[in-house]
């Protein structure tokens, strides 16, 4: 059951309790029940809006730092990458497999705040080898979720 609520959720965060009761034909007491347990067991840890960059007007500048460590003895990468995801800055930090380490989602106003972040302290923490920077040019999809600012280019013919 706990697994359904949270289908629906992920797609509609701001469905009532009700609405989800109706669906799954059960009583609004059990999946208020739930809904409350799945959040006090860390298992839910936010709602979240998916909102289209190009149609905000101080939209933030995104970029992706692929960051190569070298694992501590104590903990691996645990310690930094919680310390890196302290930053206000960050958005997610995953531990990869592959060519790097970590890799760090973040936003910002402008390229030079990204660009100082990076080079005064991520790079700089204990542990980080080196850092290779993405910046974000437009989005497509985030979280299941289509922009529709599909633009739709006429192409001239081509004649010999």
């Amino acid at each position: 059951m706990k697994d359904k609520i949270l289908k629906i959720l992920q797609k509609d965060a701001k469905i009532s309790h009700q609405s989800i009761a109706d669906r799954l034909g059960v009583e609004l007491e059990e999946i208020e029940s739930l809904i409350t347990e799945l959040e006090e067991d860390g298992v839910v840890l936010g709602y979240r809006t998916v909102f289209d960059d190009s149609k905000m007007d101080d939209s933030l500048v995104r970029a992706i730092i692929e960051v190569k460590m070298s694992p501590s003895r104590e903990d691996g990468y645990d310690s930094v990458a919680h310390r890196i995801s302290r930053f206000r800055n960050v958005t997610a930090v995953y531990l990869m497999s592959g060519h790097y380490d970590l890799m760090v989602h973040l936003g910002g106003e402008s390229l030079e705040e990204i660009s100082f972040f990076v080079a005064t302290r991520l790079s700089t923490l204990k542990g980080v080898i080196s850092c290779s920077t993405h910046f974000l040019l437009k989005k497509y999809k985030e979280a299941g979720f289509c922009s529709d600012t599909e633009v739709k280019h006429e192409r001239l013919s081509i004649t010999p």
